[in-house]
């Protein structure tokens, strides 16, 4: 066996190993990891310090597995702390050695400082190849580091780390023995034939109707009011009203700040669907059990609009003001839309309509460096939509990437490089892959939701009545659905059947 010292060599690594033998409960670590690891293999790298969490509370080190989690688009705390059903449940199941790596670029792993890891002679090595990489490299060095060479590892991820946790998988099957992806939108780029454009925002409309018809379209005649305001040049004495309105954070002046105000609102909209937990949650902002149901009761007593029915005209509307339909519907849309922004503070915020990502604890910004080059994944408002409806506009999306982060997207990037484009063919192979989806999640729209043909490897969850990754939280006896709980146990079995086989080889 070698040394941890010759390993760190062989790798080009330097590690933190702890102190006071195995760490109980989460202590943090970091890694020397390369920028680079492609150009000469990494070689003469420049490197930085990516940070990880290790939890051995319950592990045993003569047969416990290495449970993984792939961090994502934020701080590495924010997936710790919303993934219990790892943490707190498997760990202690199976005596597992809880690792969560943090993503580069994101936390405290800035590969640059943080003044300018985004600038564009720095943002190149933010991608997903890379950061698979780190991740692989992370795990060579805790196999060594804890002694658990011959330990399967099991990874972890929820969205876009879950994405990450199948492509490890599939990537590098020697590293990682099997894998939960738990909504998972692989499939969500351009030309896929088993995710229409406009079925994530199709899901999140279907979300809201379902609580109320008149929810549904009040909304989506709300925000056909915003864009008449912008569109109508007899109106732009009205976008102090507008403002007004809305109770924005500095007054709206220009297109683009309303165009600005219309993506703030979409996305708490779309957010709120995303996390319609059955309890209070603060994974991304905090928001009482079941957001969508509350936003939805801002709208009792509204009418069900019929197309152009809430439309102003000339002769209703009050000279540099608001019709009267209008100021009750937006007044109505911000109390909903704070459900998501606003949720815990007795006194109301200003709309800081700058703030069109409205990913509250995930980093949009890096997010958006990650679509512009590889991940670019168009949603467009079909004619069921609560947005206006429109397609996504590739070139206009184009023209934003190169001009803000000088990147040409990749478009099919993920079709080349990790496949997908033919489930039948290109999955026919892979296996010990559980891919959970759920019903009221917009981003099932993009998962892998069919069985493969002659492939009993792969594993398709549909969860019922449940919002994004919900079986990663931690359990929740009184308020999980059932459906939930059955997931959970079907995970369990599955992952102790990946383990069993590893370890009788």
């Amino acid at each position: 066996m070698r040394s941890l010292a010759t390993l760190s060599l062989l790798l080009g690594l330097s590690l933190c190993a702890p102190e006071g033998g195995y760490p109980l409960g989460r202590k943090e670590y970091y890694i020397s990891m390369p920028i680079d690891h492609f150009t000469n293999g990494g070689a003469q790298s420049a490197t930085f310090q990516m940070r990880y969490f290790v939890d051995a509370q319950y592990w045993d080190p003569q047969s416990g597995p290495i449970l993984f989690y792939a961090g994502n688009e934020g701080k590495l705390e924010n997936f710790y702390d919303n993934s219990g059903f790892l943490t707190k449940n498997l760990s202690r199941e199976l005596k597992g050695l809880i690792v969560f790596g943090e993503h580069r670029y994101f936390g405290k792993s800035l590969p640059f400082d943080p003044s300018t890891a985004y600038n564009t002679s720095n943002n190149t090595y933010l991608t997903v190849d890379q950061v698979m990489m780190d991740y692989n490299l992370l795990l060579k060095s805790i196999r060594y580091q804890y002694s658990a060479l011959d330990k399967p590892c099991i990874v972890f991820g929820g969205s876009y780390g879950g994405m990450l946790a199948a492509w490890l998988r599939m990537k590098y099957p020697q590293t990682f023995q099997g894998a939960l992806a738990s909504s998972a939108p692989i499939l969500y780029f351009k030309g896929a034939p088993t995710a229409p454009e406009n079925a994530f925002n199709d899901i999140i409309s279907e979300a809201f109707g379902n609580r109320s018809l008149a929810c549904n379209k009040t909304i989506k005649a709300g925000f056909q009011m915003i864009e008449n305001i912008r569109n109508d040049t007899k109106r732009q004495g009205d976008w102090a009203a507008l403002s007004t309105a809305f109770n924005t954070c500095r007054p709206l002046q220009t297109y683009s700040d309303i165009d600005n105000l219309y993506l703030h609102l979409m996305n708490g909209y779309s957010y709120m669907a995303m996390t319609n937990y059955p309890y209070p949650t603060s994974f991304l902002t905090p928001m009482p059990a079941w957001p969508v149901n509350v936003a939805c009761e801002y709208f009792a007593g509204f009418p069900v609009p019929t197309e152009g029915e809430v439309l102003a005209t000339d002769e209703d509307r009050l000279v540099g003001g608001l019709t009267p339909d209008e100021q009750k519907t937006f007044t109505a849309m911000l109390k909903a839309v704070n459900v998501y922004f606003n949720n815990n503070s007795s006194t109301p915020n200003c709309t800081n309509f700058d703030d069109t990502d409205a990913t509250g604890d995930l980093d949009g910004f890096g997010w958006n460096v990650l679509a512009c080059n590889q991940l670019a994944m168009p949603c467009a408002n079909g004619p069921n939509s609560m947005f206006t409806e429109g397609a996504f506009d590739y070139d206009a999306f184009t023209q934003f990437c190169e001009a803000t982060y000088k990147m040409t997207p990749r478009y099919e990037w993920v079709w080349r490089y990790l496949g997908g484009n033919d489930i039948q063919r290109d999955f026919k192979a892979i296996s010990n892959i559980i891919f959970s989806n759920g019903e009221l999640d917009p981003w099932r729209a993009g998962g892998l939701n069919d069985e493969i043909l002659g492939n009993d490897k792969i594993n398709i969850l549909f969860i019922g009545k449940a919002a994004h990754h919900l079986d990663l939280r931690e359990p929740n006896d009184e308020f999980d659905p059932q459906e939930v709980k059955d997931a959970r146990t079907q995970e369990l079995a599955i992952i102790k059947g990946w383990i069993k086989e590893y370890t009788s080889q």
